[in-house]
């Protein structure tokens, strides 16, 4: 089974982190909401090949199917990891968190 691997940048700067990231995100943050949804794929190709079933990539031909697959994740993961934000909550809603406070 082929392992998928996801790699950002992580700085230790804390000041590029302020600069970079709105709404108090940190790296930490981030990290978090990406190893999250890594995980959640990596178990769902585990589940797939124990139950002899094909693989995401394999079901998932189009690339802008798998795109917005991790997308919703990472939005899910990153809102449950921060303290900020939340999933906005309106269909098809813009932009895809917003602060809890909204």
């Amino acid at each position: 089974m082929e392992q998928l691997e996801f790699v950002i940048p992580i700085t230790t700067d804390v000041e590029s982190v302020k600069e970079k990231y709105p709404y108090e995100i940190t790296e930490e943050v981030i990290e978090k909401a990406v190893k999250a949804a890594e995980r959640y794929i990596g178990k769902m190709n585990t589940f797939l090949e124990v139950s002899k079933l094909p693989s995401l990539s394999e079901v998932i031909t189009t690339k802008a199917t798998f795109s917005a697959l991790v997308s919703d994740l990472f939005q899910h993961y990153l809102a449950e990891h921060s303290r900020t934000l939340t999933k906005n909550m309106y269909h098809n809603g813009h932009p895809d968190l917003v602060p809890i406070d909204r």
